[in-house]
């Protein structure tokens, strides 16, 4: 444990460090580097994390749900409306693209694994693995700018996708535990490190990349909440969903006050 911390770390650092020595003009353009480094030591610690959710899954995914929920409806959607000036109402179709998206990779994945014996297919595993890596990258890389990047916005929104991504790491490491274990999460911890990288360099003159990005974002989040960590009405814990909901809901609105 103690190894994926510091090493979570050492790289968090060249990341930054790097970029800086690539254009001395350049500084963290937000707080995001806080998250980015976060959700990196998360995937590092996921194998020594499983355990807890194995004792209270239905507790966890609910509150970690009603979390992420608020989340896009609370932080990015808004954010979109910024995304106006430059795309228009065509902002929200690009929502549903990458909702659309990521459900049609779990549906090609999920066929897959039907047709193959025991489900160890290599294709089936790279798009798996593919898809999961993008996925980590976008919330970093797409994270909105502006208000959202003062440290209790970043230290909120770290909180709730801290949480969703516990959840999704914990099904990643049962559906292909030996590999997620050796190799696996490391190169899942990298996405969100890569996506900071990419924040350095896009220049404010390719805004409606960023304002897309942050659509696409929103579509995928949706989807992976309803998807996985409310699956099924019976399977979750309704009271700690609503708890998810009014934590983040409270904290939003005290932030915002600060």
């Amino acid at each position: 444990m103690k190894k994926s911390i510091i090493f979570a770390f050492l790289l968090g650092g060249v990341v930054a460090a790097s970029a800086a020595a690539l254009d001395t003009s350049l500084s963290l353009p937000d707080l995001t580097w806080i998250e980015a480094l976060i959700l990196c030591v998360l995937h590092l610690l996921a194998t020594q994390l499983h355990p807890l959710l194995d004792k209270r899954a239905d507790i966890i995914n609910s509150f970690a749900g009603g979390m992420s929920i608020t989340y896009v409806f609370g932080h990015l959607l808004p954010e979109l409306d910024e995304g106006h000036e430059v795309i228009g109402e065509l902002i929200y179709l690009v929502v549903l693209i990458g909702f659309v998206v990521y459900y049609g990779l779990e549906r090609h994945i999920n066929k897959s694994r039907s047709t193959v014996e025991g489900g160890d297919d290599r294709a089936q595993l790279v798009i798996s693995l593919g898809s999961y890596w993008v996925y980590n990258w976008l919330i970093v890389l797409g994270l909105p700018d502006g208000p959202s990047a003062s440290l209790p916005h970043v230290l909120l929104m770290t909180a709730a996708m801290g949480l969703h991504l516990l959840h999704s790491d914990y099904d990643f490491g049962n559906e292909y535990p030996e590999m997620f274990k050796r190799w696996g999460r490391f190169l899942i911890a990298s996405a969100p490190l890569v996506g900071l990288i990419c924040r350095f360099y896009f220049q404010p003159e390719v805004e409606i990349l960023k304002d897309t990005l942050t659509a696409i974002l929103a579509g995928s989040v949706i989807y992976s909440v309803f998807k996985k960590e409310l699956p099924y009405p019976e399977r979750t814990n309704i009271v700690w969903f609503f708890v998810g909901i009014l934590i983040y809901t409270f904290l939003l609105v005290l932030v915002r006050r600060v």
